[in-house]
C-alpha cells in the first residue's frame, strides 16, 4: 500500500512540475512572440517600445531613474535602452541645469508618431499591469512561486534585464583553450 500511494504521489508532483515547466515555457514565447511581432511592425524591441511610450506619457520628458522604476530594470539597462532610442532619434536626452546628476529623456515628434502607432503593447508591460490589479494576497503568492523557482534553478544572481532586447546582458568573453 506504501509503494502504491509513493508512486501516486510521484506521479501527481511529475505531473505538476511538467505543467509548471510548461507554463514557464508558454511566459517566454508569449514575450519572445510578442517582441517579435512589434519588431517587425514599429522596428524596435519590446521594452523599447515599452520605453518610448513611457517617456511619451509624460509631460516634459521622463528622468532615465523613473525608466528604470516603470519598466522594472536596473538603471543601467534602462539607460542602454534610451541610448538605443536616441541614436534612432526617438528621444533626446538633457541634463537639466538645477541637478546634473540627472538624465532627463523627452520624445521626439519621430518617437511620439511611433509611440502612438497601434500596435499592441509589450507583453511584459501588459503583464506588469495586470499582476499590479490582483489583489495583495494573489501577487504575494505569485510572487513567492516564482522566487521558488529562482531558487531551484539556481538564478538568483542572474541579471533581470530586459528580455529579448540585444545586448540586454554582458557576459565575459571565455578564453579559448588553445
Amino acid at each position: 500500500m506504501k509503494t502504491r500511494a509513493a508512486n501516486e504521489a510521484r506521479a501527481r508532483s511529475r505531473a505538476a512540475a511538467a505543467s509548471t515547466l510548461t507554463n514557464l515555457r508558454r511566459i517566454v514565447h508569449a514575450i519572445q512572440g510578442q517582441s517579435s511581432r512589434i519588431e517587425s511592425s514599429v522596428g524596435l524591441t519590446g521594452p523599447q517600445l515599452w520605453a518610448l511610450r513611457e517617456i511619451n506619457a509624460t509631460v516634459g520628458g521622463l528622468p532615465l531613474g523613473q525608466i528604470a522604476r516603470k519598466l522594472v530594470l536596473h538603471k543601467a539597462n534602462a539607460g542602454r535602452i534610451v541610448d538605443k532610442l536616441v541614436a534612432l532619434g526617438l528621444v533626446q536626452t538633457e541634463r537639466p541645469a538645477n541637478d546634473l546628476r540627472v538624465v532627463l529623456a523627452r520624445i521626439t515628434e519621430k518617437g511620439r508618431s511611433l509611440a502612438e502607432a497601434a500596435v499592441q503593447g509589450p507583453a511584459q508591460a501588459d503583464l506588469m499591469t495586470r499582476l499590479e490589479r490582483l489583489p495583495p494576497d494573489e501577487i504575494e503568492a505569485i510572487a513567492g512561486t516564482l522566487d521558488r523557482v529562482v531558487e531551484l534553478l539556481g538564478a538568483e544572481t542572474a541579471e533581470a534585464g530586459p528580455l529579448f532586447e540585444e545586448g540586454a546582458t554582458r557576459r565575459s568573453p571565455r578564453k579559448r583553450r588553445g
